[in-house]
Parts: structure tokens; sequence; C-alpha cells
């Protein structure tokens, strides 16, 4: 026995439902809460659905909710921010950018048939769902990866609606969330005075000193134990993820104490 205790804290502890609880009690209990494999977990608590996807999905059956919670109640303790924090209220903006008309036809035609010619010519194949998700991400962002790892330019409609935003809003510092190598990439180019993020976390200081007008960073790798409320007060979303946590995650480096 190495440890006496354990104490796991989290701000999102089942962004994508109660599926994501189990590993975390598995390192609490070994799996005499909620089972011992995800598997046992999944039989007793879930359902499979839409069987005709790719790959499986399961939904949780009627009550296994309160199930649930009564199993973990003795180990768990549930604390909301709004009941003792006192944070300002978060906006969201959506601002829609359209894709050019050619750009548009050949996100159908992916999407339809899992292959499409770009305008330079190159072909563009996926060969899986998941596949076909990020190249359709790709291609929404205005660059789309080839077989040979480089990546061709289709629109720039999102960098430009990035300098309408800076435009906008003169005063404010903003954090700018990519998903792809070539956003970044894009991005670097695009606003030369941008500043990446990197995984020390060296330009953290200069952020929250005010010093950085844009911030580039990546969700995954900048979405958790950061304080970044100092340096500014708009996130910016080149690129989404699929991750419900991640976003979450990201968004709290800013909405903080201090903010």
């Amino acid at each position: 026995k190495l440890v006496d205790s354990v104490v796991l804290l989290t701000g999102t502890p089942s962004p994508q439902g109660y599926i994501d609880l189990w590993s975390q009690m598995y390192l609490l209990d070994y799996g005499e809460r909620l089972g011992r494999t995800k598997t046992a977990f999944l039989n007793r608590f879930y359902r499979k659905s839409n069987y005709n996807t790719m790959y499986s999905q399961y939904e949780l059956m009627p009550g296994m909710d309160k199930v649930i919670q009564h199993k973990i109640g003795d180990v768990c303790l549930t604390m909301q921010s709004e009941d003792y924090l006192e944070l300002p209220e978060r906006v969201y903006l959506n601002v829609p950018v359209s894709l050019p008309e050619t750009c548009r036809e050949m996100y159908k035609e992916l999407q339809r048939q899992l292959l499409v010619e770009l305008e330079s010519g190159e072909t563009i194949t996926t060969p899986n769902a998941a596949g076909l998700n990020n190249k359709l991400l790709q291609m929404c962002n205005g660059a789309v990866y080839t077989t040979d790892g480089e990546y061709t330019v289709i629109h720039d409609e999102k960098i430009e609606a990035l300098k309408e935003l800076l435009e906008d809003n003169p005063n404010e510092n903003i954090l700018v969330a990519y998903h792809f190598k070539s956003d970044k990439e894009r991005l670097l180019q695009a606003f030369p005075f941008a500043v990446e993020l990197d995984k020390k976390g060296t330009a953290v200081d200069d952020w929250n000193a005010g010093k950085i007008r844009l911030l580039l960073a990546h969700p995954q790798s900048a979405g958790h134990g950061l304080n970044l409320q100092r340096g500014g007060s708009v996130v910016v979303y080149f690129g989404l993820s699929w991750s419900l946590e991640t976003y979450q995650q990201f968004n709290k480096r800013l909405h903080r104490q201090g903010q």
C-alpha cells in the first residue's frame, strides 16, 4: 500500500454524461461501486443505441442516474462554483462564417462520397467516420491535410473573421483556441504579433501582465492548471474539438477568480 488516501478534484466530473465517472471512481475504490471493468459498468447501467453507426453508442437506462448517484454518494461531494465564487457572467457570441460556394460544394461532396478533388487537383480521401469528421473540420477552418502530411489552404474566411474581431475589440487581449497544426501556422503567418503558448507555459507571465495581444493555445495542452484570467477576458475558437470537457476546461482558464 503506497498511500493512505486518495482525493480527486475536478471541475468537470461528467461533461459527456455519467459514463465519464467510471474511471474516476475506479481510482478511488478499484471498482467496488461501479464495477471492476468499463464493460461491466456499461452492461449494468447502459444500453446500446444507434446500431447502424460505425462506433457503439450507449444511453443511460431510465432511473440509473439515481442509482449511480446513490452508489457514489458516500465518497463524493459536489460544490457549485456559483455558491462560493463571485464571477462575472459569461457571454457567448456566435460569429457566423460562411464557406465560399466552391468550398461548400467540396464539403458536401466529401461528406457524401468520402472523397473529393480540390481546386489544386489534389484528391482528399478518408477511410472512416472519424477521419471524415477531421477532414470536414479542416475544411471549415480553411486548410485540408493531404496524404503526404502537408496541407492545402482552400479559404481564409476564419482568418478574416478574426481580423474583424480584433478591430472591433481594440482594447482587448484575446486568447485563441486552435485545433490543427495548420491552424496555428496560418494564424502566426496572418498575425505576426501573435504568441504561441508552448507546453512549458513560458508565455503565461507576459499574458497575465497584459503584454500579449493575441495568444494562441491548443485546448488539450492548455486546458488544465493554467491561470490566465489576468491577461484578458475574451476567448475565440478558431476551430472546435468534439470534447465538451476540453471546451469547458479551456474556457475556465479565463473564467476564474480575479477575472
